[in-house]
């Protein structure tokens, strides 16, 4: 439970946590320098099944729920300012299905649109010292999961911007 209780978590992660915490060998060392085997307390089937049955009854109880989480963890990643691209690998990574993180993306991106936010880190960026190059901010962007085209549109708007105003 304490798991659970730290952060949001998706089924998959459980999963794999309850598989792992109860078909894990244990060695442990005595103090003379012997060590001890300690054998695992489940078979690996039949700790999948102790997965699947506590799963089911955390769905159940609605403390699991992978849209939600999905949900949930674009929100917190998209505020480091991360692309959709970049937010898709990650929950594709917490091992949620397609259809759930399409509709995290799909509903980030009603409440604030990917180009949207990128144009307003370029303006945040532009002005510090240490991207005042145009390639090593593109660089950066870039490893954020932002498109080469993405970039060019959101510098080529913050430059129309600050002539503008200047």
């Amino acid at each position: 439970l304490d798991f659970l209780a730290r952060r949001a978590r998706s089924e998959s992660e459980v999963r794999k946590y309850i598989i792992q915490k109860s078909s894990k060998v244990s060695i442990s060392k005595k103090r003379d320098g012997s060590t001890i085997k300690i054998e695992p307390e489940l078979e690996s089937d039949e700790a999948e099944a102790l997965a699947a049955r506590i799963v089911g009854h955390l769905k159940q109880k609605k403390f699991l729920d992978d849209e939600q989480f999905a949900i949930y963890w674009a929100q917190a990643r998209s505020a480091k300012n991360l692309s959709n691209k970049q937010l898709k690998q990650d929950l594709i990574k917490k091992g949620l299905t397609p259809g759930d993180i399409e509709s995290a993306i799909a509903k980030l991106n009603q409440q604030k649109p990917e180009q949207e936010s990128l144009s307003l880190l370029v303006a945040k960026l532009k002005n510090k010292s240490r991207y005042q190059d145009s390639q090593k901010l593109m660089r950066y962007l870039a490893s954020r999961g932002f498109s080469y085209q993405q970039i060019k549109d959101a510098i080529t708007e913050a430059e129309t911007l600050e002539e503008n105003e200047g």
